[in-house]
């Protein structure tokens, strides 16, 4: 980047800039030779269209090679080599020439250019006429010698009018492509077009100049007079106007060098390019104030990691290169991203032959991540594919400023390495703004505004200061600082935060930045009331202080001193972690924490406790239920009494209740409940008395008490409005609201509502869906809408339902809902006729489902595994099967269910031809569902008893049993229950008046 000094394609410099005044004006390290054809051009000069030499014609312009009527493949160092050399048949060009043109701006060893000149010779040499077309020039470089070379001229070179003896040189064609920068080319000519001043700013190594150039380049193209000023090389201010004027071809050593340049340019219409103006920012703001007040023809476009804040600027930001999100994108679109591509292509120059398909996406996603999309470093780091491989690329970039230090001789200093890009910027800043560049790097992520001026200001009288720190560290392409919709963010790239955490080492100042961030996050978090994460702006805010936690914490358990504030900031961190269902990253965290108390240290009893608590929701999501589940709460609610902690012993007799639930046992979590909501009573926060009657609900809808059920939940989600979801979700796990329409759904369908459940499981689905919380998801799926799908026989519903709950769950530290969605993917199978492989899979379920004590489900789930046994013609194991639930049942108390089974059990008896016993279970379930009044218990059992009874030609009986049924329900005549039943009764009606006729 910024080598507009020197010739890219080997032209000879004008006679103005290469006459005698021209030198005595050149400035030390900018050269004054043209960078390409200059506008008086010798008449001989032209741009060749073809050039054939052997079998192969070569169109530079179309950048084509063919061989015969064939293309031939070629990677784009390659094509500019070739087209360099052809051009220039028979001279002799310096390996420094060829660098400088083929990498500009960027630093590269001679083996890479060996590299590229050994792969074309390799390519050409299959014709023998061209085996030896590329000789090296022992000392000096290459020549292309060819015997035989023939050009087509295509049109003169020249482009501007010869108006001025000292006509200013023009860009020629760069011989390097850009990726992914076609729009942004596009949109800065049209800035350009309209305005005079145009300035490209940006971080170290995004591009500016090559953008800047291939700007330059176009309006050369179309007759403009161009002319393109590096100033990267010069020391200071002062020499900036001879080192213009040396490019536009004046006197440098007159004493006003800037008065000559504004007595030239005052007339004529000129595209001025300043490239790399940081260094030189103040003197370049009043160079361009002055060019632009006395040279209306006159426009500019700069580069500069800083605006020039000048009056008519319009500043144009250049980011990295774009680059895949980690974990939403797909390995072959991958492949299409800009930084992805610019990769390959790069790594492509390196090595001949390396191809990249789907199988490497993901590593190279995450290479280019972590260079920011900066093209240099990508560059650079694809320059060492050869050596590493690309996962071991990945691997070794933890050290990237180590890494990429490629040494390229050719390159401008602050582009050699990776490193000196970096601390190009940061010699720049004055002590103020060092310090608070390298403090920033503890900051993690795209941190608010008010957080980074904490973290960063020792105390309050340091906050106005920080602020204008920060925003001149913005302004220098240091940190980015973007509004979003709830307010502005803050972020450093992640090579800038390498280099910055560094200096901060190396500086001692590390622990004591640590400790002021970690100390922010605590207290962050100590006061932090979750707000629903409904838009991407606060979901970001969630991740950004996500990530400041996971920093923070290992820091804390790294050091003796930070282990106190590592358990503050764990307990702090819990709602945050389960509002984002990150399951294991608390138990982690907890058993970190847990670990750095002191055993039996009374005055610390409250944390343990609530380290406790967290650590028993968190183990819920795994385990379900079990000793390690009863032994966290249990301590909960034995600390919580000692220290005469209601709210505690409220949260503990919560935890002790899902435990009871979970392990089947209802007779246990209603006696809970019933315990809490008595407790619960005189406390102040609602949160609490919802919670109690969503206890109630749940817990009467497991003993069978259907209707007091309904009116638990009802009242609950009556006075659940008011509480925020996310304070839901923080307190008790779930979304309490989502939770509770769970079980109004499964009432609903049970009373005989089959379409108003769907409706209600759906919406329930929806709100779940928008909260992105995947525990009140997964809640939502799997305790009503699989369910209601299934028992509605709607394979399709349950198809999305279930494959969604999957997706949600799979490595997200959500064990046990997890197992549930491959319960429900087993009765897909069944339902689409693979009932063998869907039995199998069944089994495993339910044995998992035993180890983790998922009870509610396991009962019923018996029994439906029992019935398919039973169709399938397996009555051993459908007994055994039947014979676990019913244990279960008597045991637990779980009467929700207790109807179903008993139609279960009579069809197993009149399978077995057991037709009395299978008359008395039919019987008992139909009178179990009407005390209970589950309808749809009664209409299933109702069928299976009118079917026993048409087997034994008793059809009257058999239509009256449908009768009484079909004649209560008023919706859900599509649902495969009713269907069934409907059939059923229109056959047994049937027969049943034959048989009146006959007997008649």
């Amino acid at each position: 980047m910024g080598d507009f000094g020197e010739s890219r394609c080997g032209v000879e410099p004008c006679p103005a800039a290469g006459s005698q005044s021209a030198r005595k004006a050149h400035v030390p390290g900018v050269p004054a030779i043209s960078l390409g054809p200059p506008s008086q051009a010798p008449s001989h000069a032209v741009d060749l269209g073809e050039i054939v030499f052997g079998p192969y014609r070569l169109l530079p312009q179309a950048r084509k090679l063919y061989r015969g009527d064939t293309v031939v493949r070629i990677g784009s160092r390659a094509m500019d080599l070739l087209i360099l050399l052809a051009t220039r048949a028979g001279t002799t060009l310096t390996s420094e020439e060829l660098m400088t043109a083929v990498w500009p701006g960027i630093h590269v060893e001679r083996n890479t250019l060996r590299v590229q000149i050994a792969a074309l010779r390799k390519l050409l040499g299959v014709e023998p006429s061209c085996l030896d077309c590329i000789v090296t020039v022992t000392g000096r470089g290459y020549a292309f010698a060819v015997p035989s070379v023939s050009t087509t001229p295509l049109r003169p070179l020249s482009t501007a009018p010869e108006q001025h003896d000292l006509s200013p040189p023009q860009p020629a064609l760069p011989l390097t492509r850009l990726i992914g920068r076609d729009a942004l080319v596009t949109e800065v000519g049209r800035q350009i077009g309209a305005h005079r001043l145009v300035t490209l700013v940006g971080p170290g190594g995004a591009g500016k100049t090559a953008v800047a150039m291939r700007v330059a380049t176009l309006a050369a193209g179309r007759g403009e007079e161009v002319v393109p000023v590096d100033l990267s090389p010069l020391p200071d201010g002062e020499l900036l106007a001879a080192a213009v004027a040396g490019r536009l071809g004046l006197p440098g050593n007159s004493l006003n060098p800037t008065a000559t340049i504004l007595r030239y340019l005052s007339d004529r219409r000129t595209f001025l390019l300043l490239d790399t103006c940081e260094h030189l920012v103040a003197t370049a703001a009043r160079f361009v104030e002055a060019v632009l007040a006395v040279a209306p023809g006159v426009r500019i476009l700069a580069t500069s990691r800083e605006a020039l804040r000048v009056a008519e600027e319009q500043i144009h930001p250049v980011h990295g290169l774009p680059s895949p999100v980690a974990g939403q994108v797909a390995p072959a679109d991958a492949l299409t991203f800009p930084a992805v591509r610019l990769f390959i292509e790069r790594a492509g120059a390196a090595s001949a032959g390396l191809r990249f398909g789907a199988a490497e996406a993901p590593i190279l996603a995450d290479i280019c991540r972590r260079l920011d999309g900066l093209p240099l470093a990508i560059e650079l780091a694809a320059a060492l594919v050869p050596h590493f491989g690309v996962a071991g690329l990945l691997q070794a970039l933890s050290d990237r400023f180590a890494l990429l230090t490629s040494g390229y001789r050719t390159a401008l200093p602050r582009h050699q390495t990776l490193l000196a890009t970096v601390e190009w910027s940061y010699r720049l800043l004055d002590e103020a703004e060092r310090r608070v560049f390298r403090c920033f790097s503890v900051l993690r992520g795209a941190v608010a505004w008010d957080d980074a001026v904490a973290v960063l200001s020792f105390d309050a009288a340091d906050a106005a200061p920080v602020k204008g720190l920060l925003q001149r560290l913005a302004s220098k392409s240091l940190i980015e600082v973007t509004p979003d919709g709830l307010g502005v963010r803050c972020r450093m790239l992640d090579t800038n935060r390498d280099f910055a955490w560094a200096e901060l080492v190396a500086n001692g100042e590390q622990d004591a930045a640590m400790a002021r961030h970690a100390e922010h996050w605590t207290m962050r978090l100590e006061n932090w009331t979750p707000e629903p994460a409904d838009g991407a702006s606060q979901r970001t805010g969630w991740e950004a202080m996500l990530t400041n936690v996971r920093s923070a914490l290992r820091w804390c358990w790294s050091t003796e001193e930070g282990q106190p504030l590592g358990v503050r900031l764990t307990l702090a961190a819990v709602p945050l972690w389960t509002n984002l269902s990150l399951i294991a990253e608390t138990i982690e965290a907890v058993g970190h924490a847990l670990g750095a108390i002191p055993p039996g240290d009374p005055t610390r009893r409250r944390d343990v406790m609530r380290l406790h608590a967290a650590l028993g929701g968190a183990l819920m999501n795994i385990d379900g239920a079990g000793e390690r589940v009863q032994a966290a709460w249990s301590t909960v609610l034995a600390i919580a009494e000692d220290l005469g902690d209601r709210e505690a012993r409220l949260k503990a007799l919560w935890g002790l209740w899902i435990d009871r639930r979970n392990q089947g046992d209802a007779r246990g979590a209603l006696t809970i409940a019933q315990t809490y909501a008595r407790l619960s009573s005189g406390v102040d926060d609602p949160l609490f008395a919802i919670l109690g009657d969503r206890m109630l609900g749940v817990s009467h809808f497991f003993v069978g008490r259907f209707a007091t059920a309904r009116g638990s939940i009802e009242r609950m989600l009556a006075r659940s409005g008011t509480i925020p979801r996310s304070a839901q979700i923080a307190a008790f796990q779930f979304d309490q609201s989502v939770a509770a329409r769970c079980f109004e759904a499964q009432i609903l369908w049970l009373q005989g509502f089959p379409e108003q459940a769907r409706a209600v499981s759906r919406r329930n689905v929806e709100d779940a869906v928008s909260s992105d919380h995947a525990g009140s998801i997964s809640y939502a799926l799997s305790e009503a809408a699989c369910p209601i799908a299934l028992r509605n026989g709607n394979l399709e519903e349950l198809d999305g339902f279930a494959g969604l709950l999957m997706a949600r769950t799979k490595g997200a530290g959500l064990a046990i809902w997890h197992t549930l969605g491959r319960c429900y993917e087993s009765f897909l199978l069944i339902g689409h006729g693979r009932r063998d492989i869907g039995l199998r899979q069944l089994a495993e379920v339910l044995g998992e489902l035993r180890h983790i004590r998922h009870g509610p489900l396991l009962t019923h789930m018996l029994g439906e595994y029992a019935a398919i046994l039973i169709d399938a013609g397996r009555p051993v194991e459908a007994e055994r099967a039947l014979r676990e639930a019913f244990n279960r049942l008597r045991r637990n108390g779980e009467g929700w269910c207790a109807a179903d089974l008993k139609r279960v059990r009579g069809e197993l008896a009149a399978r077995n031809g057991n037709l009395v016993e299978a008359r008395r279970w039919f019987e008992r379930a139909l009178a179990e569902s009407r005390r209970q009044g589950a309808l749809a218990w009664e209409l299933r059992a109702a069928t299976s008893f009118a079917r026993f009874l048409r087997d034994q030609g008793d059809t009257a009986e058999a239509t009256t049993t449908l009768s009484n049924v079909l004649g209560r329900y008023g919706e859900g005549w599509g649902t495969q229950d009713l269907r069934r039943a409907r059939s059923l009764y229109d056959e047994v009606t049937v027969c049943s008046s034959i048989a009146a006729i006959r007997s008649g």
